[in-house]
């Protein structure tokens, strides 16, 4: 039926019309949400507006909406000058009223400021009587406490305190300041109020007093009145302000004070003590200590200070000071030193054994002051038997001392000498580690001698007499660059200071000097002076000439006057003379010519050199530098007219050193003095102490000085050297003559404990010897503290000595002693250890409980057996026990290899190695460990117990080595049959078969391995090498055993079986086959997995042989089409390969022939092996056709055939090795088969039926979308 025409008009009006309603409704809600929109607009434009304006109003009238505090406006109201409702804000502000309701000119409130940098408040009060603008401004600065200012205000008011007798306890100075509008100063014209707020109250003593200081000059304070509360009067007080009434302004201080008392501090020491009593005017800070340390008397210190006390102590001739103590005392505070202000009081006690032969002497204390030292008369001096006890008053602190004073008559005291250098030379004897195992041995000793030039009157003139010939201007080859001449000054400029000072106020001209140069002649470049200063300059300027003229300078060394006092000439020369003058004063060569001209140069020069000595001179000749020309020597004989004068007088010098001992020795000479010479050290090193030291030769030696001259210490290569002999260190000094003073002289080698002490210390600790029964030569080597082992470096060290008194360069006393050095601390033997632990490797172990529990093993030392111990479950399987290391240190330290497996093993201290033997080891298990040789590790300097073991360079923390024994299971085979039917083996099958499985067993070098562990009966060990075969449905027990008796075992395994081979030593290796003539037919090998292998210990491989079944039975079942239950009799068959045209055979190679089917139906075909085939029907049963060709696919684990186009699968039997085909017959006429023309020709209808279907029902569509029925 058609649609009437306007419909879809009206239809469109409609729909037009809801579509209008719609977008009516819509502008609506536009509207509506703009309407919305320009409200909100409006209102957010407009009243921001307002507000910042009604907030400007606010603001212009001083007031703050968000609650401000800062009040800019000074307060009016003039009735209410202390108004509590004062506000404070940082920097100035002013708090001000109206009277009355109107202006007022000046101030009459408050100014208040913050003081930055600070936690104080200044307020001032004023009235308009003060004449304040109300526009100023207060400006207050605190003054910085290390600023001068600050300084100096605090300086005026503790003089104002000290006046009071009161002393400042703190102190806080503001710079107060009034400002006009326009930045000017201005002071106020009547009293103000000043009032100091302290933010973090200040505690005071209830006795202290806070006043305000008024600084009002440089030189003058003012002590204000101030406030105080009613109630903190006689308390301990909290000041939180401070008031008072001020005229002007300016620095105004805000000062404690407190009532001068008596305070001490004191140190104490072994043998002395100190005490020191003061009051708070000397500002010592609270908490101060003393630090005090008494001089060594062996020290230069000590030396300076005895000499200055002689000089200030003892005017008198036949004073002397017999004994001192000096001390360095300090007062710390916070880590720094503080000098008192004012004058303190000292109590000083110390020991002094030295006792008066008369008992008249006194005591004097002696301050050495930064600005000179102060001899002090004691207040009171009390010596009460050892103890001397000195109390007196002293300024500032510096060094102190006490010392007695005796008075013995004129001349010179033999103990007076010999109390300054003691009995016998300082020695000592050090064992210091060298951080790696060994020790550093240092035997020393220290040369001390004294000067008797204080006050004996002795006196000596010394005249140096110096060759500047060119020669002395060539290198001196020690080492520095300098030349001899620049070397030869500074020598003669040392000993010329060291003669000097011993000049004092008392004897200011006890040594006078003198200087002569020459070359080609003599010249006078300083007659005799005591300055220092002036007489080494001259040294220092002289210049190099030609010429070497000894006879002149011999004959104006003798021309020098003298005032009588003993004269030496010290005449110094690098080469013989080659000038002389003759008859006429003329200088001329004199050297020897080729034809046997004489010798004038020197020949000359003898008389005068003799007449010098017979002048009452004392002539010394050191020949410097250049070999050893005898010249000189000759000259020295002849001017003493003796052949042994030289032994005295004269002086090789071949070098600078060679030359600085031949001065200091004619230096001692010089002087009076006593010391100590012939000096000569020994000591025997213990057997069991290993160094470097040869034997009959000073290798291994090192050589220092220290103290004196060379400070802190300088290595000595040119001295006199040590031997070793005979298990004795000799060091001989006597060639040095007498040892300098305050110099000590060490020797020192490399000490180490041999091994045979590190054996003993083992042995002590494991219990295996006992420290009582030793025998004497050990143990008067070994020392025990608590258990604690050490050894002995020597058996006995002393040293020689002669103590000698000189005077005048002659030895006067002499007397021969020695003394034993101290043993040092023995070397400490580490007592290190080995812990042996026990490991379990056997993870494939069934049951852990079988292990044995407890075992004992064996340490082994060397290959010996050294100590049983028992491991267990109990002690985690594991024990520790002493051992003897071994040393190592850096490869080539103290005569190591530097490479190769010894390097850096002292050889003395090798070591052992260390391994563990199990006797009783359960069978099942091998024991496998790894050697070590624990060394000692000073390989780096870290002092420690470390070890290093020398053969793998494994290192341990700490004093213990580790050996691990491991019981590592012996291995397993599982050697199993699985027959499949696919390729990937992914299924099994069980069948009724046996297959020969082949084992080969090798040892670790390759050798066949059978079973060699057997009882006594017989029988294979429980650890013993042997095989079980096991079904798989009883794995507990095997089916039968035997031994691994050839190298090559044959198993025949089922599917249901398989074979175990147990306990296969580490390093075995396996190959597993299948003799393949042996298979079964049907079957063949498919693969082996495991196949090979290698066996380390406590592995179990699964080892696995398939077989792939290749064979089937097929069975041939004739049915009717039309019925299938009716089975065909007689139908035949021939079975063909695959090209339809060679018969089949089966899998032992028969053919298979004519296949009849029986009563049944049916036929089987046996053992038909893996492949396509064709079964063609040779003759159909009676009244039926023939059969097409049939396809027959055989794929071991099925069959499937094709019969008409038509693809089925045969059906398995039970067992699964038969599959059954179901072939039909039909009787009659054959029908088309599926593919045939009648099919074909149905499929074409069909499809034209399709097409006209689809054709017609389009058409209907069509029409009926225009509109058509």
């Amino acid at each position: 039926m058609k649609k009437e025409k306007g419909s879809n008009s009206i239809d469109r009006l409609k729909s037009l019309f809801r579509m209008k309603k719609f977008h009516k409704n819509w502008l609506r809600v536009l509207s509506i949400l703009g309407a919305v929109v320009v409200f909100c607009t409006v209102y957010a434009l407009i009243l921001p507006a307002a507000t910042m304006e009604k907030n400007k109003a606010t603001q212009e009238t001083g007031v703050y909406l968000d609650n401000s505090k800062a009040l800019t406006k000074a307060s009016q109201d003039s009735s209410v000058p202390n108004s509590s409702t004062e506000s404070s804000v940082p920097n100035s502000s002013t708090e001000s009223s109206k009277a009355s309701g109107t202006d007022s000119e000046y101030l009459n409130g408050t100014l208040t400021h913050e003081v930055e940098n600070s936690d104080a408040v200044v307020k001032l009060e004023a009235k308009s009587s003060a004449r304040i603008p109300k526009t100023a401004t207060l400006k207050v600065e605190e003054l910085n406490k290390d600023s001068e200012a600050y300084k100096a205000n605090l300086k005026l008011a503790k003089e104002k305190a000290a006046k009071n007798g009161t002393s400042v306890s703190f102190a806080n100075f503001f710079n107060i300041t009034l400002l006009d509008e326009n930045g000017k100063e201005i002071q106020p014209q009547d009293y103000v109020s000043v009032k100091v707020e302290f933010k973090k109250a200040i505690s005071t003593p209830k006795e202290a007093n806070v006043q305000a200081v008024h600084i009002k000059g440089s030189d003058v304070a003012e002590v204000l009145n101030v406030e105080e509360r009613a109630e903190n009067r006689g308390k301990k007080k909290e000041i939180t302000d401070v008031k008072f009434n001020a005229s002007g302004f300016s620095v105004y201080g805000i000062v404690g004070t407190n009532k001068l008392e008596t305070k001490y501090i004191t140190a104490d020491g072994k043998t002395w003590s100190v005490k020191i009593a003061y009051d708070s005017s000397a500002n010592i800070p609270e908490g101060a200590t003393l630090d005090v340390k008494e001089i060594d008397k062996n020290s230069n210190t000590y030396d300076d200070h005895l000499k200055e006390a002689m000089e200030k102590a003892t005017p008198s001739k036949d004073e002397y000071v017999v004994a001192a103590n000096f001390f360095s005392v300090k007062i710390m505070s916070d880590g720094k030193e503080v000098q008192p202000a004012t004058p303190v009081k000292i109590s000083l006690k110390y020991e002094d054994k030295k006792n008066s032969k008369k008992g008249d002497y006194t005591y004097k204390a002696i301050h050495f002051g930064h600005s000179g030292t102060e001899v002090i008369t004691p207040e009171k001096s009390e010596k009460s038997g050892s103890k001397t006890e000195l109390v007196y008053t002293q300024e500032g602190f510096s060094d102190i001392g006490g010392i007695r004073v005796e008075r013995i008559g004129s001349g010179l005291p033999k103990n007076a000498l010999e109390a300054n250098i003691g009995a016998e030379p300082a020695h000592e004897k050090v064992l210091t580690p060298n951080g790696d195992g060994t020790y550093k041995l240092s035997l020393s000793v220290t040369g001390k001698s004294a000067s008797s030039h204080f006050h004996t009157g002795t006196r000596a003139n010394v005249l140096f007499v110096i060759d500047t010939s060119s020669s002395m201007y060539e290198p001196a080859n020690d080492g520095t660059n300098r030349t001899k001449m620049q070397a030869t000054k500074q020598l003669a400029q040392d000993m010329a200071t060291r003669l000097l000072k011993n000049n004092t106020s008392t004897n200011p001209t006890a040594i006078e000097l003198g200087l002569i140069s020459f070359d080609r002649e003599a010249y006078t470049q300083s007659s005799w002076t005591t300055n220092e200063r002036e007489f080494n300059k001259k040294i220092a300027n002289l210049e190099q000439h030609k010429g070497t003229n000894w006879q002149d300078a011999l004959n104006a060394a003798r021309k020098m006057s003298s005032d009588g006092d003993p004269t030496y000439v010290i005449f110094l020369t690098d080469g013989k003379p080659t000038q002389y003058r003759d008859e006429n004063g003329e200088i001329q060569w004199g050297t020897p010519g080729p034809h046997g001209q004489p010798y004038h140069a020197f020949t000359k020069s003898l008389e005068p050199a003799r007449k010098l000595v017979e002048s009452g001179r004392t002539l010394y000749g050191i020949y410097a530098f250049d070999g050893r020309a005898e010249n000189l020597k000759d000259l020295i004989n002849y001017a003493y007219n003796s052949q042994q004068a030289a032994n005295r007088y004269h002086f090789y010098a071949e070098n600078v050193s060679a030359l600085e001992k031949a001065l200091k020795q004619i230096e001692t000479d010089i002087i009076t003095s006593v010391g100590f010479k012939n000096v000569s050290i020994t000591d025997g090193l213990t057997d069991w102490t290993g160094s470097t030291l040869v034997e009959g030769k000073s290798d291994g030696f090192t050589y220092s000085r220290s103290g004196g001259r060379y400070g802190k210490g300088q290595n000595w290569t040119d001295g006199p050297k040590a031997v070793y002999s005979n298990g004795k260190v000799t060091w001989d000094l006597s060639s040095l003559g007498t040892l300098e003073d305050g110099v000590t002289y060490k020797v020192s080698f490399t000490v180490w404990p041999k091994q045979e002490a590190y054996d003993l210390m083992a042995d002590l600790h494991n219990g295996k010897v006992s420290y009582d029964n030793l025998p004497p030569e050990q143990k008067s080597m070994i020392v025990n503290k608590n258990g604690i082992y050490s050894l002995k470096t020597n058996t006995e060290a002393f040293v020689d000595y002669k103590k000698v008194k000189t005077e005048n360069g002659k030895e006067v006393e002499g007397e021969t002693g020695y003394s034993t050095y101290g043993d040092p601390e023995p070397m400490r033997l580490s007592y290190t250890m080995m812990k042996v632990t026990k490991k379990w490797v056997d993870n494939t172990l069934d049951n852990k409980s079988t292990r044995p529990n407890p075992i004992k093993v064996w340490i082994l030392k060397d290959g010996a057996k050294y100590k049983e111990v028992t491991l267990s479950q109990a002690n985690n399987w594991e024990q520790t026990v002493y051992i003897a290391p071994g040393l190592k240190v850096k490869p080539g330290d103290h005569g190591t290899a530097k490479t190769g497996a010894n390097a850096g093993i002292i050889q003395s201290s090798s070591g052992h190695v260390y391994t563990v033997a199990e006797e009783r080891i359960d069978r099942r298990y091998e024991l496998d460990v790894s050697p070590v040789k624990p060394l000692l590790d000073g390989t780096t300097t870290n002092t420690t117990d470390d070890l290093i073991d020398g053969l793998s360079n494994t290192k341990w923390q700490g004093n213990t080595a580790t050996i691990t024994a491991k019981n590592i299971l012996k291995n397993s085979l599982k050697i199993s049959k699985v027959v499949t039917t696919k390729d990937d083996a992914s299924d099994s099958i069980t069948v009724d078969k046996t297959f020969k499985v082949n084992l080969s067993l090798t040892n670790r070098n390759g050798q066949p391995l059978t079973t060699m562990d057997y009882d006594a009966d017989g029988k294979i060990s429980k650890g013993g090498l042997q095989y079980a075969i096991y079904d798989r449905s009883n794995p507990h027990n095997p089916i039968k055993t035997g031994a691994i008796d050839s190298p090559t075992m044959s198993f025949d395994l089922k599917t249901s079986q398989y074979v175990r081979v147990f306990n296969i030593p580490s390093g075995a290796s396996y190959m597993v086959t299948e003799d393949v003539s042996s298979i079964p037919a049907g079957y063949k090998l498919l693969k082996i997995t495991n196949k090979t292998g290698k066996l380390d210990g406590d592995k179990s491989v699964d080892v696995t042989v398939y077989n792939k079944r290749n064979a089937l039975n097929v069975a041939i079942l004739k049915v009717d089409t039309a019925n299938v239950n009716k089975v065909l009799k007689g139908a035949e068959f021939v079975l063909y390969k695959k090209d339809g045209v060679t018969e089949a055979t089966n899998a032992d190679g028969q053919k298979i022939g004519k296949l009849v089917t029986n009563s049944e139906g049916k036929v089987v075909i046996g053992n038909l092996l893996e492949g396509e085939y064709v079964l063609k029907e040779t003759k159909a049963p009676s009244g039926y056709k023939l059969a097409a060709p049939i396809t027959v696919n055989v794929l071991g684990n099925k069959v499937v055939f094709t019969q008409q186009g038509i693809q089925k699968d045969g059906v398995p039997s039970a067992d699964g090795f038969t599959y059954t085909m179901t072939i039909t017959n039909s009787s009659g006429t054959e029908l088309p088969v599926t593919g045939g023309s009648g099919v074909k020709l149905l499929m074409i209808i069909g499809t034209v039926l399709v097409v006209i279907s689809l054709s017609y029902g389009f058409r209907l569509w069509y029409r009926r979308e225009r509109g058509e029925e």
